[in-house]
């Protein structure tokens, strides 16, 4: 799901399992102002080469996943990941390094 004047990157050999979703675009959230009518928030996602996306993972606009993470199933991923670190939850934490 990218905005339109945002962009989604994917490396090569991405593993995915089902119901991914990725997203560079976002709703407002200023106070005294309607969700509904805020402009949107829109940031570019980076997805290196060689990384696993778990089954039902999300990934939120202005993520980069590094060559090789791994996204466990379920999670919520609002930060960066490093190059070759599991991450997992809500949000998605470091749980992991593969070695």
């Amino acid at each position: 799901w990218a905005g339109e004047n945002s962009k989604i990157s994917i490396g090569d050999n991405l593993v995915s399992g089902p119901g991914i979703f990725i997203t560079s675009d976002n709703h407002g959230i200023k106070k005294k102002q309607l969700i509904r009518d805020q402009e949107g928030v829109e940031k570019d996602v980076i997805i290196g080469s060689d990384v696993w996306l778990g089954a039902y993972a999300i990934v939120l606009p202005g993520v980069n996943i590094g060559d090789g993470a791994v996204v466990a199933a379920g999670s919520v991923v609002t930060k960066n990941v490093e190059s070759y670190t599991i991450v997992g939850g809500v949000p998605a934490k470091q749980i992991g390094q593969r070695n």
